[in-house]
Protein backbone atom coordinates (compact mmCIF):
# COMPACT_ATOMS: atom_id res chain seq x y z
CA UNK A 1 0.00 0.00 0.00
CA UNK A 2 1.27 3.31 -0.61
CA UNK A 3 0.77 6.00 2.40
CA UNK A 4 0.55 9.45 1.47
CA UNK A 5 3.58 10.87 3.61
CA UNK A 6 3.47 15.25 3.79
CA UNK A 7 5.20 16.21 1.59
CA UNK A 8 6.91 12.56 -0.14
CA UNK A 9 4.98 10.06 -1.69
CA UNK A 10 6.65 6.70 -1.33
CA UNK A 11 6.31 3.04 -1.43
CA UNK A 12 8.13 2.09 1.76
CA UNK A 13 9.70 -1.47 2.29
CA UNK A 14 7.40 -3.57 4.95
CA UNK A 15 8.21 -4.64 8.02
CA UNK A 16 4.95 -5.04 9.63
CA UNK A 17 0.74 -4.63 9.13
CA UNK A 18 -0.93 -1.78 10.60
CA UNK A 19 -4.46 -1.41 10.37
CA UNK A 20 -6.59 1.96 10.64
CA UNK A 21 -10.57 1.53 10.99
CA UNK A 22 -13.09 4.27 9.94
CA UNK A 23 -16.19 4.75 9.22
CA UNK A 24 -15.64 8.53 8.08
CA UNK A 25 -13.09 9.16 5.05
CA UNK A 26 -10.70 12.66 5.38
CA UNK A 27 -7.61 13.76 6.24
CA UNK A 28 -5.55 11.84 9.02
CA UNK A 29 -2.42 12.58 10.91
CA UNK A 30 0.22 9.43 12.39
CA UNK A 31 2.43 9.94 14.78
CA UNK A 32 5.95 7.87 14.04
CA UNK A 33 8.99 7.25 16.03
CA UNK A 34 12.08 6.82 14.20
CA UNK A 35 14.21 3.46 15.49
CA UNK A 36 17.63 2.86 15.11
CA UNK A 37 18.57 3.89 11.78
CA UNK A 38 22.03 3.02 9.41
CA UNK A 39 22.82 6.85 10.55
CA UNK A 40 23.41 6.68 14.34
CA UNK A 41 24.57 10.26 14.16
CA UNK A 42 21.13 11.65 13.34
CA UNK A 43 19.59 9.52 16.50
CA UNK A 44 15.88 9.15 17.44
CA UNK A 45 13.31 12.09 15.97
CA UNK A 46 9.53 12.07 16.14
CA UNK A 47 7.95 12.91 12.80
CA UNK A 48 4.40 14.03 12.38
CA UNK A 49 3.42 12.46 8.74
CA UNK A 50 -0.31 13.07 6.87
CA UNK A 51 -1.97 10.24 5.45
CA UNK A 52 -5.37 9.99 3.48
CA UNK A 53 -7.83 7.86 4.18
CA UNK A 54 -10.13 6.44 1.48
CA UNK A 55 -13.52 6.20 1.60
CA UNK A 56 -13.55 2.56 2.98
CA UNK A 57 -14.81 0.57 6.30
CA UNK A 58 -11.71 -0.34 6.67
CA UNK A 59 -7.39 0.58 5.21
CA UNK A 60 -4.90 -0.89 6.10
CA UNK A 61 -1.32 0.58 6.48
CA UNK A 62 1.85 -0.65 6.52
CA UNK A 63 4.87 0.94 8.47
CA UNK A 64 7.87 2.40 7.01
CA UNK A 65 11.37 0.25 7.56
CA UNK A 66 12.95 1.58 10.58
CA UNK A 67 10.14 2.75 12.36
CA UNK A 68 7.31 2.13 14.41
CA UNK A 69 3.90 4.03 14.39
CA UNK A 70 3.15 5.30 17.91
CA UNK A 71 -0.67 6.82 17.60
CA UNK A 72 -2.70 7.55 15.07
CA UNK A 73 -5.60 10.32 15.75
CA UNK A 74 -8.41 12.06 13.90
CA UNK A 75 -7.79 15.26 12.40
CA UNK A 76 -10.39 15.85 9.99
CA UNK A 77 -11.10 18.18 7.50
CA UNK A 78 -11.92 21.11 9.68
CA UNK A 79 -8.76 21.07 11.62
CA UNK A 80 -6.33 20.66 8.58
CA UNK A 81 -3.54 23.21 9.00
CA UNK A 82 -5.16 25.28 6.25
CA UNK A 83 -8.90 25.11 7.01
CA UNK A 84 -9.05 27.02 10.18
CA UNK A 85 -8.50 30.04 7.64
CA UNK A 86 -11.63 29.89 5.30
CA UNK A 87 -15.30 30.68 6.39
CA UNK A 88 -16.56 27.60 4.52
CA UNK A 89 -20.24 28.59 5.08
CA UNK A 90 -19.79 32.08 3.07
CA UNK A 91 -17.95 29.82 0.14
CA UNK A 92 -20.77 27.17 -0.28
CA UNK A 93 -23.08 29.89 -0.56
CA UNK A 94 -20.89 31.85 -3.17
CA UNK A 95 -20.51 28.75 -5.29
CA UNK A 96 -23.56 27.70 -5.20
CA UNK A 97 -25.10 31.08 -5.95
CA UNK A 98 -22.57 32.64 -8.36
CA UNK A 99 -22.20 29.40 -10.48
CA UNK A 100 -24.91 26.91 -12.39
CA UNK A 101 -24.76 23.40 -12.02
CA UNK A 102 -23.03 22.85 -15.69
CA UNK A 103 -20.77 26.28 -15.37
CA UNK A 104 -19.37 24.01 -12.05
CA UNK A 105 -19.09 20.74 -14.34
CA UNK A 106 -17.33 23.09 -17.03
CA UNK A 107 -14.96 24.76 -14.63
CA UNK A 108 -13.42 21.17 -13.49
CA UNK A 109 -12.99 20.37 -16.92
CA UNK A 110 -11.47 24.00 -18.31
CA UNK A 111 -9.61 24.25 -14.91
CA UNK A 112 -5.99 21.96 -14.84
CA UNK A 113 -5.71 22.20 -10.73
CA UNK A 114 -9.31 20.72 -10.61
CA UNK A 115 -9.84 18.03 -13.43
CA UNK A 116 -9.57 15.44 -10.67
CA UNK A 117 -12.98 16.58 -9.50
CA UNK A 118 -14.62 15.77 -12.77
CA UNK A 119 -14.04 11.82 -11.84
CA UNK A 120 -16.24 12.20 -8.60
CA UNK A 121 -19.44 13.62 -10.42
CA UNK A 122 -22.14 12.00 -11.42
CA UNK A 123 -24.56 12.96 -14.45
CA UNK A 124 -27.23 13.07 -11.33
CA UNK A 125 -25.22 14.82 -8.52
CA UNK A 126 -27.29 17.95 -7.76
CA UNK A 127 -25.40 21.00 -7.28
CA UNK A 128 -24.87 21.23 -3.78
CA UNK A 129 -22.98 17.86 -3.77
CA UNK A 130 -21.33 19.41 -6.78
CA UNK A 131 -20.01 22.56 -4.31
CA UNK A 132 -19.24 20.05 -1.60
CA UNK A 133 -16.79 18.04 -3.77
CA UNK A 134 -15.25 20.93 -4.84
CA UNK A 135 -14.38 22.51 -1.22
CA UNK A 136 -13.33 19.03 -0.27
CA UNK A 137 -10.86 18.79 -3.17
CA UNK A 138 -9.27 22.64 -2.26
CA UNK A 139 -8.98 22.04 1.32
CA UNK A 140 -6.97 18.67 0.70
CA UNK A 141 -5.35 19.44 -2.59
CA UNK A 142 -4.33 23.18 -0.39
CA UNK A 143 -6.44 24.73 -3.97
CA UNK A 144 -8.80 27.51 -1.86
CA UNK A 145 -7.17 30.46 -2.89
CA UNK A 146 -7.32 29.34 -6.35
CA UNK A 147 -10.82 28.07 -6.12
CA UNK A 148 -11.82 31.66 -4.75
CA UNK A 149 -10.03 33.36 -7.42
CA UNK A 150 -11.60 31.35 -9.67
CA UNK A 151 -15.19 32.51 -8.32
CA UNK A 152 -13.90 36.02 -8.70
CA UNK A 153 -13.10 35.83 -12.07
CA UNK A 154 -16.57 34.10 -13.11
CA UNK A 155 -19.00 36.34 -11.03
CA UNK A 156 -17.39 39.65 -9.58
CA UNK A 157 -20.68 40.70 -8.76
CA UNK A 158 -21.53 37.54 -6.01
CA UNK A 159 -18.18 37.45 -5.00
CA UNK A 160 -18.31 41.13 -3.31
CA UNK A 161 -21.80 39.94 -1.82
CA UNK A 162 -20.63 36.79 -0.06
CA UNK A 163 -17.46 37.96 1.43
CA UNK A 164 -15.58 37.55 3.88
CA UNK A 165 -14.05 34.73 2.93
CA UNK A 166 -11.79 33.94 5.96
CA UNK A 167 -11.70 33.58 9.23
CA UNK A 168 -10.41 36.93 11.31
CA UNK A 169 -8.91 34.04 13.73
CA UNK A 170 -7.39 31.19 13.89
CA UNK A 171 -9.16 29.14 16.32
CA UNK A 172 -6.27 26.08 15.35
CA UNK A 173 -4.62 26.32 19.07
CA UNK A 174 -8.16 25.44 20.48
CA UNK A 175 -8.36 22.29 18.52
CA UNK A 176 -4.85 20.96 19.04
CA UNK A 177 -4.54 17.17 19.59
CA UNK A 178 -2.39 17.55 23.25
CA UNK A 179 -0.11 14.39 22.18
CA UNK A 180 1.40 16.96 18.66
CA UNK A 181 4.62 18.32 20.01
CA UNK A 182 3.84 22.54 19.58
CA UNK A 183 7.99 23.47 17.89
CA UNK A 184 6.39 25.92 15.47
CA UNK A 185 9.55 27.52 14.13
CA UNK A 186 9.22 31.34 15.43
CA UNK A 187 12.27 33.11 13.34
CA UNK A 188 10.93 35.78 11.27
CA UNK A 189 13.50 35.08 8.71
CA UNK A 190 11.15 32.10 8.34
CA UNK A 191 7.72 33.76 8.05
CA UNK A 192 8.76 36.60 6.24
CA UNK A 193 10.12 34.67 3.68
CA UNK A 194 7.20 32.18 3.46
CA UNK A 195 4.80 35.16 2.93
CA UNK A 196 7.18 35.99 -0.10
CA UNK A 197 6.80 32.48 -1.54
CA UNK A 198 2.80 32.59 -1.50
CA UNK A 199 3.37 36.21 -3.13
CA UNK A 200 5.47 34.71 -6.04
CA UNK A 201 3.51 31.50 -6.65
CA UNK A 202 -0.10 33.84 -7.17
CA UNK A 203 2.38 35.70 -9.84
CA UNK A 204 3.83 32.36 -11.52
CA UNK A 205 0.44 31.22 -11.60
CA UNK A 206 -0.85 34.24 -13.40
CA UNK A 207 1.26 34.61 -15.41
CA UNK A 208 1.56 30.89 -16.95
CA UNK A 209 -2.23 31.12 -17.55
CA UNK A 210 -1.82 33.04 -20.14
CA UNK A 211 0.95 31.54 -21.56
CA UNK A 212 -0.78 28.03 -20.98
CA UNK A 213 2.81 26.10 -21.25
CA UNK A 214 4.16 24.72 -17.73
CA UNK A 215 0.58 25.50 -15.97
CA UNK A 216 0.32 21.91 -14.96
CA UNK A 217 3.61 21.29 -13.25
CA UNK A 218 3.31 24.70 -11.71
CA UNK A 219 0.39 23.76 -9.73
CA UNK A 220 2.00 20.36 -9.16
CA UNK A 221 4.81 22.04 -7.15
CA UNK A 222 2.53 24.59 -5.88
CA UNK A 223 0.43 22.42 -4.10
CA UNK A 224 3.91 20.84 -3.06
CA UNK A 225 5.53 23.71 -1.53
CA UNK A 226 2.00 25.30 -0.14
CA UNK A 227 1.51 21.63 1.77
CA UNK A 228 5.71 21.92 2.96
CA UNK A 229 5.19 25.97 4.44
CA UNK A 230 1.74 24.67 6.14
CA UNK A 231 3.49 21.93 8.00
CA UNK A 232 6.54 23.42 8.83
CA UNK A 233 4.83 26.60 10.07
CA UNK A 234 2.43 24.16 12.13
CA UNK A 235 5.12 21.67 13.59
CA UNK A 236 8.24 23.22 13.05
CA UNK A 237 10.65 23.60 10.34
CA UNK A 238 12.46 20.90 10.43
CA UNK A 239 15.95 19.68 8.35
CA UNK A 240 13.67 17.26 6.03
CA UNK A 241 11.00 19.96 5.53
CA UNK A 242 14.23 22.62 4.27
CA UNK A 243 15.72 20.39 2.06
CA UNK A 244 12.21 19.18 0.31
CA UNK A 245 11.66 22.88 -0.07
CA UNK A 246 14.86 23.72 -1.51
CA UNK A 247 14.03 21.17 -4.09
CA UNK A 248 10.82 22.81 -4.52
CA UNK A 249 11.90 26.09 -5.45
CA UNK A 250 14.66 24.62 -7.03
CA UNK A 251 11.67 23.41 -10.07
CA UNK A 252 10.36 26.53 -9.75
CA UNK A 253 13.17 28.88 -10.39
CA UNK A 254 14.26 26.29 -13.51
CA UNK A 255 10.12 26.33 -14.58
CA UNK A 256 9.54 30.11 -14.61
CA UNK A 257 13.17 30.66 -15.96
CA UNK A 258 12.18 28.70 -18.86
CA UNK A 259 8.58 30.26 -19.79
CA UNK A 260 8.75 33.57 -18.28
CA UNK A 261 12.25 34.25 -18.62
CA UNK A 262 13.15 35.23 -14.96
CA UNK A 263 13.57 33.22 -11.61
CA UNK A 264 10.68 32.07 -9.24
CA UNK A 265 12.76 33.60 -6.45
CA UNK A 266 12.98 37.04 -8.44
CA UNK A 267 9.19 36.65 -8.62
CA UNK A 268 9.01 36.44 -4.95
CA UNK A 269 10.92 39.62 -4.80
CA UNK A 270 14.10 37.55 -3.46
Amino acid sequence: AKLRIAPFLIEPEIIEPLTLTTNQPGTYSIQIRAEPVPRPAEGNYDQIHQIEVLPKSETNFRSIKHFRAEKFYREGLETSPNAQNFNLKNIRTLLNEGFTDDELRRLCFDEVAFKPVCNQLSSSMGKDKIVDKFIEYAERRELMERLLDLAKEHNPEKYRKYQPYRNLTDSGAATRDPYIPSHKDSSPNTINIFVFYRMGLEILLNQLEKASEGYALAITLQQQLVENMNWAERFGDTREYKSERARIIEQLNNLSRLHLGRTFNSLCGL
